[in-house]
């Protein structure tokens, strides 16, 4: 079916629409206003048959169409047609163009629903984190705890070790046995420095073999020199010299001067006056050293068969 005939048709609708209203109205005014509203010729009698009427019609729809192309020229109805087939493209092309974009709005819908979908579960995530932050801030918290425990068990336990070492280093001991020795010479490269700190001081007279004594070499001047190197700094108590077994050389012992010294300041412990075979010398109060020694001014050697060193200690530089 064309426009023309799509546009005509709807027309001669309405037309005969507003006839039948016409016939409607006429049966109902007057005949004079009936005459003049409605043509006598148009008005259809009892005897019209519906083919007259169809007849009549076409005639009029001929007639009137005839009647558009003079009033409106004989192009008019072609360019009627084209711009309603222009509007039927745009329609067609806005009816596409609603579609993509129905079609985008959908997939950026779904792509709302996958970021909202992440968004959730970082939001999971998140509060899984946040958990286990709470947990690792309660186990850093008895952690803590624990450490401050440990901390003050650790106090307690060096406390008492502190206690048993001051206990242990203010008991007086003997502190010299094993330690360094050194002396000027040594008589017949046998005698050492180091029997007198060995423990061996028995009642024999067997120095060369098992009860060996420490002896300088002879005809070497005065100023012979036996010393012990104590290791730290101790507080003194006692000293003893065990004098060799051998009944001679007893004359070598008188004027021994026994020092005790530390860094830059020397004490005189005591000067031997007799001869014996033990000398106990006790150290006047408060004399810290960390060397002992035992010289004579005359010219003769020193024979020692042990040299014992009894103190307290040992103290730091700063404690005495």
């Amino acid at each position: 079916i064309s426009i023309d005939t799509v546009f005509f048709r709807d027309f001669f609708s309405v037309y005969k629409k507003m006839l039948a209203v016409l016939f409607i109205l006429c049966t109902l005014l007057p005949t004079s206003l009936c005459k003049a509203a409605v043509p006598v010729d148009n008005v259809p009698t009892p005897a019209a048959t519906l083919a007259d009427l169809r007849l009549q019609f076409r005639e009029e729809v001929l007639s009137l169409r005839e009647e558009m192309i003079e009033l409106m020229g004989p192009t008019a109805l072609l360019t009627l047609s084209w711009a309603i087939r222009d509007l039927a493209d745009d329609v067609k092309g806005y009816k596409a163009l609603l579609e993509q974009q129905g079609q985008l709005l959908e997939q950026q819908g779904q792509q709302l629903e996958k970021l909202e979908q992440q968004l959730e579960q970082q939001g999971q995530q998140l509060e899984r984190q946040g958990q286990k932050g709470e947990l690792l801030e309660q186990q850093g918290e008895q952690l803590l705890a624990k450490s401050d425990m440990i901390r003050e068990e650790v106090k307690e336990e060096m406390g008492a070790v502190r206690s048993r070492l001051n206990s242990t280093r203010d008991e007086v001991r003997l502190i010299s046995q094993h330690k360094l020795t050194w002396q000027n010479n040594t008589a017949g490269g046998r005698y050492f420095s180091d029997f007198v700190v060995d423990g061996v001081y028995r009642m024999t007279h067997d120095e060369s073999g098992m009860n060996p004594i420490a002896h300088t070499a002879d005809g070497a001047g005065p100023n012979q020199v036996i010393m012990i190197h104590l290791g730290g700094i101790f507080k003194l108590h006692t000293v003893k010299l065990w004098k060799r077994t051998n009944t001679c050389c007893g004359a070598r012992y008188l004027g021994l001067h026994v020092y005790a010294q530390d860094e830059n300041r020397t004490t005189l412990i005591g000067v031997l006056s007799d001869v014996k075979l033990l000398y106990t010398l006790r150290v006047p109060q408060d004399v810290f050293a960390s060397t002992v020694y035992v010289k004579t001014y005359k010219s003769q050697s020193v024979n020692l068969l042990e040299f014992q060193v009894f103190g307290s200690g040992p103290f730091a530089r700063s404690e005495i």
